[in-house]
């Protein structure tokens, strides 16, 4: 009879073990549209290099509603206005169409809690890159937004309008050639994995070698003294040791160009 049983127990088992692995994948508060899986620094453990958990970005992703978001509009520049953390979030079904003259310059000046920024956008190097990044800028899609994620000597990741570093736009787009080094004052867009590109994205603080994963589309011209102040600013204990005391904040992003 023992034997009988016991295949019956060890299927069972599986079971539920399979039932298990579908839900934790199914499970939208696992990740986002850029989950922090980037950039790491070649001095954190693998583990790591998925996402740092902390006890804040823990507490804010279970907050958020695990409903499924509403469907999309049909019209691709009409967004979903979603309310999670007490803001409104634009949200698209779809990335932007291209609009961008790839033959004139663009400039984006970042203004923030710590001071203002200057970036050359690279049009030729990353037009795909440098059109979303100028389509939600001009939506204001980045205002009011945090650097949830700072490592001196390394990079300042924003872009999240959630602040946990989950959150996005409501769609992806690919990667573009990396053409360039990654060094300081680079602005480069943050993924969870090739081809995963939303709205967060980062400015290098210093030199490093990253592997060419991380689409570059600009070059900080000025204010690189904005991305020293928020790169050094303390962080919280635990974790990866980058989750800001004070965030600074994004008060608005200004494009320059047609």
């Amino acid at each position: 009879m023992l034997n009988k049983l016991l295949p019956l127990t060890l299927t069972a088992a599986l079971l539920a073990l399979l039932a298990t692995g579908c839900a934790l994948l199914e499970n939208p508060a696992l990740g986002g549209s850029d989950a922090p899986a980037n950039p790491t620094p070649a001095a954190a453990t693998s583990a790591a290099a998925d996402a740092p958990t902390t006890v804040a970005d823990a507490a804010a992703m279970s907050s958020e509603p695990t409903a499924a978001a509403p469907a999309m509009p049909d019209n691709p520049l009409t967004p979903e206005v979603l309310v999670a953390g007490g803001r409104s979030i634009k949200q698209w079904g779809q990335p932007p169409p291209q609009t961008i003259d790839t033959t004139s310059p663009y400039q984006a000046i970042i203004n923030t809690s710590a001071g203002s920024l200057t970036v050359e956008l690279f049009t030729s190097d990353a037009p795909v890159t440098v059109n979303n990044f100028v389509f939600l800028a001009r939506e204001g899609f980045y205002d009011n937004v945090i650097f949830h994620r700072t490592i001196p000597g390394f990079m300042i990741q924003g872009g999240d309008p959630t602040g946990t570093g989950a959150g996005g736009p409501g769609y992806r787009f690919a990667n573009e050639p990396v053409q360039r080094p990654y060094s300081r004052g680079v602005i480069a867009m943050a993924n969870a994995g090739r081809d995963t590109n939303g709205s967060q994205f980062f400015l290098m603080h210093a030199d490093y070698p990253l592997p060419p994963d991380y689409t570059i589309f600009g070059q900080t011209v000025s204010g690189v003294e904005t991305i020293d102040a928020i790169a050094t600013a303390p962080t919280q204990t635990g974790g990866e040791g980058s989750t800001p005391v004070s965030p600074v904040v994004i008060q608005s992003v200004e494009i320059t160009g047609p």
